[in-house]
């Protein structure tokens, strides 16, 4: 069993009004970060702690996955810059010898985490792609936008 646990909430009137007020196929890379204010939800079952990420969530799974992305590309200690300056920012550092990551939001500070990158990384990848599963679920039209098609 992993230590980490990863939950998505979106609010079924948020996809209605979403819905109503965007043209959701044709929006770009800084307009899909914008959709789907809800939240991402991570429980570290030891020691039990949990932390509840409340942005849009496309912006943050984008952000989450980009932490991989940078390490896998040799960048231990950078940041991912959202698309959406009014959403909040991930830092993190990763130390190669522990192989721990170290992930804290940015611009408030509400959230400082670590854990093992390894544990991280599985967890992470597998959350991702249900969550841009349940996302087109909520949203068909991401079927036919480009940018959410790239991230897939």
């Amino acid at each position: 069993m992993t230590n980490l646990q990863f939950e998505l909430c979106l609010r079924p009137a948020t996809v209605q009004s979403d819905r109503d007020r965007l043209m959701i196929a044709t929006l770009d890379k800084k307009g899909l970060r914008k959709l789907a204010k809800g939240k991402i939800i991570l429980t570290i079952e030891k020691p039990r702690d949990f932390v509840v990420i409340e942005s849009e969530l496309i912006d943050y799974l984008a952000q989450l996955k980009g932490v991989t992305d940078q390490i896998a590309a040799g960048n231990y200690e950078t940041f991912t810059v959202s698309g959406d300056y009014f959403s909040n920012n991930l830092r993190f550092t990763y130390e190669p010898s522990s192989k721990n990551l170290e992930i804290y939001e940015m611009n408030g500070g509400t959230f400082k985490i670590a854990f093992s990158y390894r544990e991280f990384k599985s967890t992470l990848l597998t959350f991702y792609k249900q969550a841009l599963c349940d996302l087109q679920a909520w949203y068909p039209e991401l079927s036919s936008n480009e940018e959410f098609r790239s991230m897939l």
